[in-house]
């Protein structure tokens, strides 16, 4: 693999990046460091209810999850950062001096567009949300070999 690490970002980190992060531990084992954070945590956090039970619907269970800040030092050149949005990009960019290997989740998986978050909707809209999540995550999963 041309990656040891790959961290998935999400504003807050409390349900797109370690659902993704999730679903990419389960495809690729302990051949890669898989990891989540958030771009603004003033503190740690568990993975949204909401988010978790749409996990576990879809056969996932995220174990271990509490949200964390990126940081300058999450950046290397062995790492892959996977964020959500491409406005999440660019702010990595603007923000981090040390950033490289950055990708939207679908830009690297060969799509275009955001994953979105459902922050505020219902159950339901979690579930299609994850499966989305999951259907970029095992795409982006297939290049990494």
């Amino acid at each position: 693999m041309r990656f040891k690490k790959v961290i998935f970002v999400s504003k807050d980190g409390t349900y797109r990046a370690p659902i993704a992060a999730c679903v990419m531990k389960d495809i690729v084992g302990n051949e890669v460091e898989v990891e989540s954070r958030g771009m603004v945590v003033l503190f740690s956090e568990p993975i949204n209810p909401k988010g978790m039970e749409a996990a576990m619907i879809k056969g996932y269970t995220p174990v271990d999850m509490t949200s964390k800040a990126l940081t300058d030092k999450d950046f290397d050149f062995e790492n892959l950062i996977l964020v959500m949005t491409e406005k999440m990009k660019q702010q990595i960019y603007d923000n981090y001096k040390t950033a490289v290997n950055v990708y939207a989740l679908k830009e690297f998986a060969g799509g275009q567009g955001d994953i979105e978050s459902p922050f505020g909707r219902s159950t339901d809209e979690y579930i299609e949300n994850f499966e989305v999540i999951n259907e970029w995550v095992q795409k982006a999963a297939k290049l990494l070999d």
